[in-house]
């Protein structure tokens, strides 16, 4: 929104690069899509996401999670991009595209203008319409069908406990601290699917490090399958650390660039016991489970695409067989139609191994579709925990209403006529919180709005049920529920 006001308050040009279909819809006046390197369709954002003429332009329609619809899978372009510097002749897209014919691997497709302003470069346009079919029509997520196994989960044991977890930080001795997680109650099940979700600085990755064993609490007590984390000693810590693993955001920081995928994978296998002549085949058989190729493991990070080389830290994160599954925004530095196979990947990874995950996360179109439940979290605390459906379809607390109204959806008609919740002001520093309820300062039905709810400011909302969720509200009952 900003930056929508500055271009058109200095009548300056602007040009969006971004991944974020919903944004760009919401935003630009006209879009161009990129692939391998060239523009292959451009025009006014309207026509090319309303009517694509390009098998890439609807391949990533079609493939963006949105908060509007439940789906069993995430839907996704197969095959992967070109590297870089890879030579092709004819289409980049061709060996992608269930339209291609020997024309479109053999001669380059011209940029044509194709009316309305729009112009693609593909041989065969209107194929675009059955490539990949492509709906961008908003259903009632009211009655969208649930598509987790809420109920399954419900059955099985407690794996983590977490009561009362605080950890702060101080940059200087004198400093006050940074309240990154300050009083948080968390139990995850046995082979369950839980979303994170929250704004940047809220506390999402170090309640990630602290489940992982990376970091300490300062208070508060962990439990990892009935033991107290904080009592384990030598071997019984060791092998928690075994059982609790981390994916992080960025797999070219996470991998170490010099050495081999195969000798990476062995490494953790080496470290967990595993003899030397039964560490090849495993290798090969974790790279399978990913779906990469075994003779794959010779080679460098540098010469994976950006989805390949999460698949190999997925990989590496399995190699112990963990019981715990932390991806801390896993995702979220990939293409939209790469996105989807990681993120079915880990859902089929963790059915089949009967794996708990806890999925860290700012797209909530993805934690839509994914996760059996949801934890909401502001400045150290959560706000809102339920499951999936119930906190998508019936919000309860402010701050989960107004971030569904913020997540953008890939149709420009909807998008530009959203009402949004508009929240006031900045997040307030976590090493001076305000005091009663964290939200009070930014809140919609707060005292922002109607001062005489000094409760919000003079006292700390607990979780507590409301509506079949848990809400740590004052007024929940009262305001009901704000449809996103």
């Amino acid at each position: 929104d900003l930056l929508r006001h500055l271009a058109d308050s200095l009548e300056s040009a602007s040009v969006l690069v971004s991944h974020d279909l919903g944004v760009v819809a919401g935003t630009c006046d006209r879009g161009a899509v990129l692939y391998a390197g060239r523009v292959v369709e451009t025009g006014p954002t309207d026509v090319v996401f309303g009517v694509p003429t390009h098998p890439y332009t609807a391949g990533l329609l079609r493939s963006v999670p949105r908060i509007d619809q439940a789906i069993a899978r995430l839907p996704f372009i197969p095959g992967q991009p070109p590297a870089p510097g890879e030579s092709f002749a004819g289409c980049g897209f061709a060996p992608r595209c269930p339209g291609a014919d020997q024309l479109c691997f053999t001669e380059v497709p011209r940029l044509v203008d194709r009316g309305d302003g729009r112009s693609s470069a593909c041989h065969h346009p209107e194929a675009a319409k059955t490539a990949f079919p492509t709906s961008i029509t908003t259903v009632d997520i009211a009655s969208a069908p649930v598509t987790h196994h809420t109920a399954e989960v419900a059955r099985g044991e407690q794996l983590v406990e977490l009561t009362g977890g605080r950890r702060h930080y101080r940059a200087r001795r004198s400093d006050p601290p940074v309240r990154a997680v300050d009083g948080v109650d968390l139990e995850i099940r046995r082979g369950e699917f839980l979303g994170l979700v929250g704004e940047s600085g809220c506390g999402k990755s170090t309640l990630g490090r602290i489940l992982a064993g990376l970091d300490d609490l300062d208070d508060g007590n962990l439990s990892f399958d009935g033991r107290s984390v904080a009592k384990l000693r030598s071997s019984a810590r060791r092998e928690f650390r075994r059982r609790a693993q981390l994916i992080f955001q960025d797999p070219r920081s996470s991998l170490d660039r010099r050495m081999s995928i195969g000798d990476q994978l062995a490494e953790g296998l080496r470290n967990a016991g595993v003899p030397r002549e039964s560490r090849a085949a495993r290798v090969a058989e974790l790279l399978e489970l990913v779906g990469l190729p075994g003779g794959c493991a010779t080679r460098l990070p540098g010469e994976f695409s950006g989805g390949q080389a999460q698949r190999v830290a997925i990989a590496r994160s399995l190699s112990v067989d963990p019981d715990l599954l932390i991806a801390d925004e896993a995702v979220s530095s990939l293409d939209v139609s790469i996105k989807g196979q990681v993120v079915n990947l880990l859902r089929d990874l963790q059915r089949e191994l009967g794996l708990s995950v806890l999925f860290i996360s700012h797209d909530l179109g993805v934690v839509r579709q994914v996760a059996d439940r949801v934890a909401v979290m502001y400045l150290g605390r959560f706000v809102e925990v339920a499951e999936t459906n119930q906190l998508f379809t019936a919000p309860q607390h402010p701050y989960t209403q107004a971030l569904l109204s913020a997540i953008p959806l890939p149709d420009p008609t909807i998008e530009r006529k959203r009402q949004r919740i508009l929240l006031t002001g900045d997040v307030p520093s976590p090493a001076a919180p305000p005091p009663g309820c964290r939200f009070h300062t930014r809140c919609q039905v707060g005292p922002c709005s109607k001062p005489e709810r000094t409760r919000c400011v003079d006292e700390v909302p607990e979780l507590r049920a409301v509506a079949g969720a848990q809400v740590a509200c004052h007024f929940a009952e009262e305001e009901g529920t704000v449809r996103p």
